[in-house]
């Protein structure tokens, strides 16, 4: 610590000399210098501005099951209430007195698609071996071909799968037909769970809510207008688990009734991107929105422009001097404003401005012992650091 009290010793006695000197030349005038207390340097960053309000998980997609008469009698509940279904899975059946003319309808759409699907899987092995076939051959046109025929068989794969896809589909009603015995089956049209059940038959009969999920907010009148679909949200559950969505919707109307003396509220949802079986409904989150995004700009802190008469302009520090600059000032979010015009990255702006006559002049910094480290000083010849602390005092 000898070296630290030496250099302390050393500046003190170089102050009060310096001071003493400029006393004694009393005819001398000396130009003007500014303090300048803190700076910082234009940088390029994202503007961003959000909107923070909570929600709470509820399903994506509800299914509500009506009771159809038209379609017989009802025979009775092929799920119970909570139980997890697929799509296409048998909700309710039907007596049905037509049973003969659907399952001979199911069975004549069941032979045609067999048949579909036997003429796909032999088109499909005829492409392979004529692909096969080219391979052997040395005629370099057949690479063409040969990429040509690979699409093709692509092509037949996929129709293939639909077929193969609706076939199955009627052979499971056909089944459940004749395990029913003359009942009709009403079918899910998502995957999800059985929310409820009417055992009195009335409608809803049976709805069904989807295992993905989405969020619900609220927001106040004031909010509405600053809200739009399509924006993007960063989402955190109570065991700080981060998901993201967009808003998805914003509702035209408010929620509830609404009265004179008391605050409308509209209903908003967000879409969560990453969907998973551990999303619930229930679940509350907090939400932060992104309302406002400006990409890859020059900002400053806001605090740095002024405005004089029709014009704005920052202080920066050139060449050892202040300078008045003019610029473009932008959008304000936050602490900072962005700079259109007038200023590049990495140039040094003075935090707070100084006053408007000072610029042009000269300027000195505070000292800061403090962030002085043994390794730097030692890494400075002595002539050096003699140098530095002339200009800094004088």
């Amino acid at each position: 610590m000898k070296w630290r009290k030496s250099l302390l010793v050393f500046v003190v006695v170089l102050f009060i000399g310096a001071n003493i000197m400029l006393l004694q030349k009393k005819d001398q005038s000396f130009d003007q210098i500014t303090f300048v207390s803190s700076w910082t340097q234009a940088a390029e960053r994202d503007l961003v501005k959000t909107m923070q309000k909570q929600g709470i998980s509820i399903p994506a997609e509800r299914q509500a099951v009506y009771y159809d008469s038209t379609k017989g009698n009802f025979a009775g509940f092929l799920v119970q209430k909570g139980e997890y279904v697929e799509q296409d899975t048998p909700l309710l059946s039907y007596t049905n007195n037509k049973l003969q003319e659907t399952t001979s309808a199911l069975q004549l759409e069941v032979e045609r698609l067999e048949k579909e699907e036997s003429s796909l899987q032999a088109q499909i092995d005829q492409l392979y071996s004529i692909q096969q076939n080219l391979l052997y051959s040395e005629e370099s046109s057949n690479v063409a071909v040969s990429t040509s025929i690979e699409k093709d068989i692509a092509e037949k794969e996929q129709e293939l799968a639909k077929t193969t896809a609706m076939l199955e589909k009627n052979q499971a009603l056909m089944q459940l037909n004749e395990e029913k015995f003359g009942e009709e089956a009403e079918l899910s049209t998502i995957s999800g769970y059985v929310e409820s059940i009417q055992e009195d038959l009335k409608n809803p009969i049976i709805t069904i809510v989807s295992s993905d999920q989405k969020v619900e907010g609220l927001l106040k009148e004031k909010e509405r207008n600053k809200l739009a679909e399509g924006m993007e949200v960063t989402l955190k559950d109570q065991n700080k688990r981060i998901l993201t969505g967009i808003v998805s919707s914003i509702s035209a109307l408010p929620k509830g009734k609404t009265a004179v003396n008391s605050e409308s509220y509209y209903p908003f949802t967000i879409t969560i991107n990453e969907q998973s079986e551990e999303l619930i409904a229930g679940t509350h989150y907090d939400m932060e929105i992104i309302t406002e995004k400006i990409e890859n700009v020059i900002t400053v802190p806001n605090k740095s422009v002024k405005i004089q008469k029709d014009s704005q302009y920052v202080y920066t520090i050139e060449k050892g001097l202040l300078d008045k600059k003019e610029v473009n000032a932008g959008t304000i979010i936050g602490r900072f404003q962005q700079i259109e015009e007038g200023l590049d990255e990495n140039e040094v702006v003075v935090l707070p401005t100084v006053s408007k006559k000072m610029y042009g002049t000269s300027f000195i910094t505070p000292i800061k012992v403090k962030q002085w480290s043994h390794i730097s000083i030692e890494n400075r010849r002595k002539k050096d650091m003699f140098r530095y602390m002339l200009k800094g005092f004088l």
